[in-house]
């Protein structure tokens, strides 16, 4: 489920039908996030594994609630999170960048 509020007060809902408490315990994105330059504003990503595929390009988040158990943040991308949460519902780890070498252009940010 995404709920997001743009800086023109916009209400944007985007759920995602998968239920992890009662089918099998596979991975459902909540989100993918491809292209460049995308930003999110004061948005709630919810969601179980893999919540939110930050896939490739260079994006913005601010103040967003992001929940989810296992790897919920992952991908290529070049992203900054700023005054965003961080909501782990599970054992695992939270974030899980994909760089493919040391000079790959990847990497995420969190500021406070």
């Amino acid at each position: 489920m995404i709920r997001c509020h743009s800086w023109n007060l916009y209400l944007f809902w985007l759920q995602n039908s998968y239920n992890w408490m009662y089918d099998a315990p596979e991975s459902a994105e909540t989100a993918l996030v491809r292209g460049d330059r995308n930003s999110f504003y004061r948005c709630t990503f919810l969601g179980h594994q893999d919540t939110l595929c930050d896939y490739k390009g260079r994006h913005f988040y601010y103040g967003c609630w992001i929940e989810g158990s296992v790897d919920f943040i992952f991908g290529y991308a070049q992203s900054i999170y700023k005054k965003c949460t961080l909501n782990s519902i599970g054992k695992g780890w939270l974030i899980a960048n994909a760089k493919k070498t040391e000079s790959s252009p990847t990497g995420f940010v969190f500021k406070y």
